[in-house]
């Protein structure tokens, strides 16, 4: 998971009180594992590589560290058509790039509706330029992705 944060980040400690599954900080070297939340830190991009994480300092993208787009890309080239691209609330177009890499690669573009989203850029960029599977509300984000 990426949010673009500032310094500090308390988004694995917020995560970790309400999921119903394992969430952990992102480290280099951590092993992917199903059924498990990684968090980006602040200022690293969190990339995945076959089995594992990496966190790479790398330029900024979108005018963000971490940035979704990094991530995505490098799940779609590692994982293809089992990886499902989520693009939530955000500013600029961060995620759109990456959904797009995602869908070539076979796998499934989930977008959240921007009517629903306190800042609508993020989704409503990835809807203007990705065929996107879904585009939910948040409300209904978890069931689609249960199923």
């Amino acid at each position: 998971m990426v949010q673009h944060v500032g310094l500090t980040s308390y988004l694995g400690d917020i995560l970790g009180r309400a999921a119903n599954m394992p969430v952990a900080n992102a480290a280099s070297g951590t092993k992917v594992k199903n059924g498990h939340i990684f968090v980006a830190p602040p200022g690293a991009h969190l990339l995945l590589h076959d089995d594992h994480m990496l966190l790479r300092r790398g330029p900024r993208e979108n005018l963000a560290r971490p940035a979704i787009d990094p991530l995505f890309r490098s799940a779609a080239c590692s994982f293809g058509g089992s990886v499902i691209g989520v693009v939530l609330t955000g500013s600029l177009s961060d995620g759109t790039a990456g959904l797009r890499a995602i869908k070539i690669c076979g796998g499934v573009s989930v977008v959240q509706d921007p009517d629903d989203a306190a800042v609508p850029d993020m989704p409503l960029s990835a809807l203007q330029n990705v065929e996107v599977d879904h585009c939910v509300a948040l409300s209904e984000m978890a069931g689609l992705l249960r199923r």
